[in-house]
């Protein structure tokens, strides 16, 4: 008799559909499950929008729950080709896909890049490089596919071509690069917010660069009732002290690595700015490496320089899209939410040449809802605000 293995994924992996009301009160839409058959009943790795989710065993696997929406999973098993399908959920429907694996020729890739580096083929994660910064994967088909090999906030775009029977050895050299943190403060009865917000995402959009990272917090101003302030106001009120009197106190606020715009109410002066800062910003030397998981963090200093500041992990939603405005704004759709912070810790210090390491353990208590988790790293001159460096991976 099979086995079906089901593999719960919370939030942690998949978040669910939802909506708010004004008072905050979540009403979650119902999520779907997908059971997956392979017709010859072999184990195979399962990957989910190129993430390994589990291991397939006799053939069936199952995957629930799962938001709505459009979904990509492949089959991995060494020796075999990859079976992809792509699946179109409905909110609460239940679907059975059959998949077939074929055995094909196969080779071996291996990697060497800094330790602890992911390695992407064929848009598929499938592993990290180890302390001695390789990683090697056996039994991959044969073929010609795209690799990205990301180390902390640097990535390199290369390819990979796979021969029967052979091993096609790849050497990255990744440079390092600076990383851009855009933060912004909001509140769903600010007015002016949703212009600006509109303003620069449209400028981040264009730009397209996956080395600038965004925080999107809420003030508990000018309404009472921003019911994503209320979710976890102490981080967010910090948030808005340290930067409410440089810019004072006038909403909407945008740091870049943590220098204020003044926008003046100005929003064709906002952009000029906003551009500036951003394209300044990612033509900074970087002098410190990140790396990030879902349980730790790691800076190495390649510096002459001593760089001491504030560290922070946040946890942020990728997008929330709800069915009512709760502000006077008329806001519906929230991008970059922050949320958690798994770790705030003052008095960072790394000399040239040195490391640091510091673990945490991400709460995702009440969530519900949203489209993805993010996390995102960053070290902080307390007083300059000068954010050093930033990372961020998905959760």
């Amino acid at each position: 008799m099979n086995t079906i293995i089901k593999v719960l994924i919370g939030v942690a992996l998949i978040s669910l559909t939802s909506c708010m009301t004004r008072d905050g009160v979540v009403k979650q839409a119902q999520p779907g499950a997908i059971t997956i058959v392979e017709q010859s009943k072999q184990s195979a790795r399962v990957f989910l929008n190129g993430k390994e989710i589990g291991t397939m065993n006799n053939g069936l696997f199952t995957i629930e729950p799962i938001s709505t929406g459009k979904h990509e999973i492949v089959l991995f098993r060494e020796g075999f080709s990859l079976a992809l399908t792509t699946v179109v959920l409905s909110e609460g429907e239940q679907k059975n896909i059959l998949i077939e694996l074929n055995s094909a020729e196969s080779g071996t890739v291996s990697v060497e890049a800094e330790p602890g580096s992911m390695v992407e083929l064929a848009g598929l994660k499938l592993g990290v490089t180890d302390s001695t910064g390789i990683f090697t994967q056996g039994g991959f088909p044969v073929g010609d596919y795209p690799l990205l090999i990301s180390s902390g906030s640097s990535t390199l775009d290369t390819a990979a071509t796979i021969q029967a029977g052979k091993t096609a050895t790849i050497s990255a050299k990744i440079e390092l690069q600076q990383s851009v943190l855009v933060e912004y403060l909001s509140n769903t009865d600010c007015n002016y917010c949703p212009a600006y917000g509109k303003i620069m995402y449209e400028i981040l959009d264009s730009m397209n660069n996956r080395r600038i990272l965004k925080i999107a917090s809420h003030a508990n101003w000018p309404g009472k009732g921003d019911p994503f302030f209320a979710f976890n106001p102490k981080p967010q009120e910090e948030l808005a002290k340290q930067y409410g009197p440089k810019l004072k106190y006038a909403l909407p606020m945008f740091a870049v690595n943590g220098e204020p715009i003044q926008h003046n109410g100005d929003t064709a002066l906002f952009r000029s700015l906003f551009l500036e800062t951003v394209q300044r910003k990612l033509a900074e030397p970087a002098q410190l490496a990140m790396n990030l998981t879902h349980e730790s963090i790691s800076i190495t200093n390649r510096s002459d320089s001593t760089f001491t500041g504030t560290l922070f992990v946040n946890l942020t939603e990728k997008k929330v899209v709800l069915d009512k405005a709760p502000g006077t704004n008329g806001e519906t759709s929230f991008a970059d939410l922050f949320r958690y912070q798994p770790l705030k810790e003052t008095g960072v210090s790394i000399a040239p040449g040195e490391s640091v390491e510091r673990t945490f353990v991400v709460s995702t208590d009440k969530l519900t809802g949203g489209t993805a988790l993010k996390l995102t790293a960053f070290l902080q001159q307390s007083s300059s605000l000068r954010v050093y460096q930033s990372v961020q991976i998905s959760y």
